[in-house]
Protein backbone atom coordinates (compact mmCIF):
# COMPACT_ATOMS: atom_id res chain seq x y z
CA UNK A 1 0.00 0.00 0.00
CA UNK A 2 1.26 3.89 -0.75
CA UNK A 3 1.29 6.75 1.56
CA UNK A 4 -1.83 8.24 -0.56
CA UNK A 5 -3.74 4.81 0.14
CA UNK A 6 -2.58 4.63 4.19
CA UNK A 7 -3.97 8.34 4.41
CA UNK A 8 -7.25 7.29 3.12
CA UNK A 9 -7.34 4.73 5.78
CA UNK A 10 -5.39 6.44 8.50
CA UNK A 11 -3.28 4.23 8.60
CA UNK A 12 -0.13 6.74 7.44
CA UNK A 13 1.52 6.51 10.45
CA UNK A 14 2.31 2.85 10.29
CA UNK A 15 2.36 1.91 6.61
CA UNK A 16 2.81 3.07 3.08
CA UNK A 17 6.46 4.30 2.71
CA UNK A 18 9.66 2.46 3.65
CA UNK A 19 10.74 4.29 7.03
CA UNK A 20 11.84 2.98 10.38
CA UNK A 21 9.41 2.03 12.40
CA UNK A 22 6.90 1.38 10.04
CA UNK A 23 5.97 -2.12 8.94
CA UNK A 24 6.61 -3.13 5.47
CA UNK A 25 5.61 -6.39 3.37
CA UNK A 26 8.62 -6.38 0.82
CA UNK A 27 10.46 -9.07 -1.43
CA UNK A 28 13.98 -8.16 -2.56
CA UNK A 29 14.31 -9.87 -6.19
CA UNK A 30 17.49 -10.91 -8.14
CA UNK A 31 16.88 -8.30 -10.82
CA UNK A 32 14.03 -5.89 -11.69
CA UNK A 33 10.61 -7.28 -13.13
CA UNK A 34 10.64 -3.97 -15.17
CA UNK A 35 14.15 -4.77 -16.60
CA UNK A 36 13.52 -8.36 -17.58
CA UNK A 37 11.26 -9.66 -20.52
CA UNK A 38 8.21 -11.03 -19.49
CA UNK A 39 8.47 -14.50 -20.56
CA UNK A 40 11.90 -14.55 -18.08
CA UNK A 41 9.49 -13.24 -14.66
CA UNK A 42 9.33 -16.60 -13.93
CA UNK A 43 13.28 -17.19 -13.32
CA UNK A 44 13.66 -13.98 -10.55
CA UNK A 45 14.90 -15.06 -7.49
CA UNK A 46 13.37 -14.22 -4.32
CA UNK A 47 16.38 -13.33 -2.01
CA UNK A 48 14.49 -12.07 0.96
CA UNK A 49 11.07 -11.86 2.18
CA UNK A 50 9.78 -9.29 4.64
CA UNK A 51 6.70 -9.29 6.24
CA UNK A 52 5.07 -6.51 8.84
CA UNK A 53 8.11 -5.63 9.18
CA UNK A 54 10.06 -8.22 10.01
CA UNK A 55 12.26 -10.55 7.91
CA UNK A 56 10.90 -13.99 7.11
CA UNK A 57 13.29 -15.23 4.57
CA UNK A 58 16.74 -14.89 3.57
CA UNK A 59 18.04 -16.83 0.56
CA UNK A 60 21.55 -18.69 1.47
CA UNK A 61 24.15 -16.79 -0.80
CA UNK A 62 22.41 -14.20 -1.71
CA UNK A 63 24.88 -11.70 0.25
CA UNK A 64 21.90 -10.78 2.74
CA UNK A 65 21.72 -13.33 5.53
CA UNK A 66 23.62 -10.65 7.83
CA UNK A 67 20.10 -9.01 8.29
CA UNK A 68 18.70 -12.39 10.10
CA UNK A 69 18.21 -12.05 13.50
CA UNK A 70 20.86 -14.62 15.32
CA UNK A 71 19.29 -18.23 15.79
CA UNK A 72 16.98 -18.39 18.89
CA UNK A 73 19.61 -20.89 20.54
CA UNK A 74 21.98 -17.63 21.21
CA UNK A 75 19.64 -16.21 22.97
CA UNK A 76 19.24 -19.02 25.46
CA UNK A 77 21.91 -18.34 27.65
CA UNK A 78 20.53 -14.74 28.36
CA UNK A 79 16.60 -16.11 28.66
CA UNK A 80 18.72 -18.51 31.52
CA UNK A 81 20.21 -15.42 33.58
CA UNK A 82 17.32 -13.63 33.18
CA UNK A 83 14.59 -16.22 34.35
CA UNK A 84 16.83 -18.45 36.97
CA UNK A 85 19.64 -16.82 38.27
CA UNK A 86 18.67 -13.18 38.89
CA UNK A 87 15.51 -14.81 40.54
CA UNK A 88 17.39 -17.27 42.75
CA UNK A 89 20.69 -14.74 43.68
CA UNK A 90 17.61 -11.95 44.78
CA UNK A 91 16.06 -14.99 46.99
CA UNK A 92 19.47 -15.30 48.72
CA UNK A 93 19.92 -11.74 49.01
CA UNK A 94 16.48 -11.75 50.76
CA UNK A 95 17.52 -14.81 53.03
CA UNK A 96 20.89 -13.36 53.92
CA UNK A 97 19.78 -10.32 54.95
CA UNK A 98 16.53 -11.64 57.22
CA UNK A 99 19.13 -13.85 59.22
CA UNK A 100 21.56 -10.85 59.67
CA UNK A 101 18.64 -8.76 61.33
CA UNK A 102 18.65 -8.32 65.28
Amino acid sequence: MTIDAAYIVSQEDYIGTLESGKFADLIVLSDSPLDVHADELKDLEVYLTMIGGKIEFVKDGSGLEELLPPPPSSLLLPALVVMVVIPIAALVVFIVVRKNRP
